[in-house]
């Protein structure tokens, strides 16, 4: 019974943070907590078990190349359509570390 309690008080949570973010502007931040959440639940839920999808079983497989694809999709409308901006993306790696000083002497 209290595991059902905590489950309760965290979903109340988390909702509770995803109402004061997109009251405060950041309805792309909220909207992903919530997003996030609900697809947890449901990964969690449907006991789908990535090790079964490698060996053999493949409606659980089409289930996993499908989340990706509609992620894929859902991600790169908003993008191209002007929705969302683009993130900044900085490249970081092994040149970071190895690139020449640009300083002059």
């Amino acid at each position: 019974m209290t595991m059902r309690i905590h489950g309760v008080v965290l979903a109340a949570l988390l909702a509770a943070a995803s109402r004061i973010l997109i009251a405060g502007g950041r309805w792309l931040h909220g909207t992903g907590v919530l997003f996030g959440v609900t697809y947890g639940v449901i990964i969690r839920r449907s006991r789908m078990c990535f090790a079964t999808a490698f060996y053999g079983n493949a409606y659980f497989m089409r289930g996993i190349l499908l989340g990706p694809l509609i992620a894929s999709v859902a991600s790169y409308v908003p993008l191209k359509t002007g929705v969302v901006a683009a993130p900044h993306v900085v490249a970081f790696g092994i040149h970071v570390f190895s690139a020449p000083s640009s300083s002059a002497s």
